[in-house]
């Protein structure tokens, strides 16, 4: 009983931090609802000139932020918030971790909240938008990463979220490396997913990953050449840019019956694949760049939308190579040359 008492209580509270969230976006205060994240700092509203790694963070209260700009000790996984401070989350994305349906992700409200309301790694990014950027890394499970993309008016803000979607309880040719084991009843293990979320005009938080983030489409041949794989969406900048990537690995080139277990042995680039998709042993499919309002779709970003791993331009680091070369020696052949 004290259980379903508690999961009642967390649903009603959240429902006010919602309508709270809902009364936000057109503007107003509602007298009646108390939020839930009350103790959770609000985000400033206009982005700081010039921007001061860690300023906006501090100013938000978090408890430590390195004092070492070169200092990586921090990197977490699943777009890696590097040299993140730690501190409350950010109140709209502690309401978005809280808003979203639980038909969608396999973590229970009460957990979700709970977490939310604990310190939690998380950085300020300048953004597209009116206010700073935020992205945040909450210790549940493996971890869910939750990345806002503000909007000149707050109506356009969207949210990204990578966590326990995907049940793969039914899906036996599911490798299960990297899995969230979730044990609740409606599923016992799950794969990460990314998903957009926004907030509807009247409060509800809305999955919208198929208006903002489909994936790209390929031709007959191209699916051929891929199958089983499915196109694939990069996030590891995002604690840099406000980019993504699709790409899809070309198929495997061992028999059907040989373990599943093996290393990706991919077959020939054909010589029909155009240049502008040929990416090692992957399809480029194409970059998504926020804009402040929606994804546009890019063939080709200058590097500064695309930065070599470790040249975070907003917290440097000694690994960061001079040259434009990535780590491996190897140019990306879909990355241009920033114009000074």
């Amino acid at each position: 009983m004290r259980g379903k008492l508690f999961v009642s209580l967390a649903v009603l509270t959240v429902s006010n931090a919602c309508s709270s969230a809902a009364d936000h976006l057109r503007g107003a205060e509602s007298p009646t609802s108390v939020p839930l994240f009350s103790e959770n700092p609000p985000p400033p509203h206009k982005t700081p000139t010039p921007w001061v790694p860690y300023a906006v963070e501090r100013s938000m209260g978090a408890e430590r932020c390195p004092e070492d700009p070169e200092d990586d000790s921090g990197m977490t996984r699943l777009g890696g918030v590097n040299r993140a401070c730690f501190g409350l989350l950010p109140r709209h994305l502690a309401e978005v971790l809280a808003a979203i349906p639980e038909e969608h992700i396999f973590v229970p409200l009460n957990v979700r909240t709970e977490s939310a309301r604990r310190p939690q790694p998380y950085a300020a990014l300048p953004g597209r938008g009116a206010g700073p950027d935020f992205i945040a890394n909450v210790d549940i499970l493996e971890g869910i990463l939750l990345r806002s993309f503000e909007g000149n008016d707050p109506s356009d803000s969207v949210y990204l979220v990578i966590g326990p979607f995907n049940c793969i309880d039914d899906q036996p040719d599911v490798a299960p490396e990297g899995e969230y084991v979730v044990n609740v009843p409606a599923c016992r293990s799950a794969h990460a997913e990314t998903r957009i979320y926004k907030w509807s005009s009247a409060g509800r938080l809305l999955d919208v990953t198929q208006e903002y983030l489909a994936a790209p489409a390929l031709t007959s041949s191209e699916q051929v050449l891929t199958a089983p794989f499915r196109p694939y969406l990069d996030t590891q900048k995002l604690a840099r840019v406000p980019v993504l990537r699709w790409t899809i690995n070309l198929r495997d080139a061992s028999h059907p019956g040989r373990a599943r277990d093996h290393g990706h042995d991919p077959v020939p680039m054909p010589d029909w694949v155009s240049d502008s998709r040929r990416f090692g042993d992957r399809l480029h499919l194409g970059f998504a760049v926020w804009n402040g309002r929606d994804f546009e779709r890019r063939q080709r970003v200058p590097a500064s939308l695309w930065p070599q791993s470790f040249c975070d331009p907003l917290r440097p680091d000694m690994r960061c190579g001079k040259d434009g070369q990535a780590q491996d020696g190897r140019q990306d052949p879909f990355v241009d040359e920033d114009i000074q």
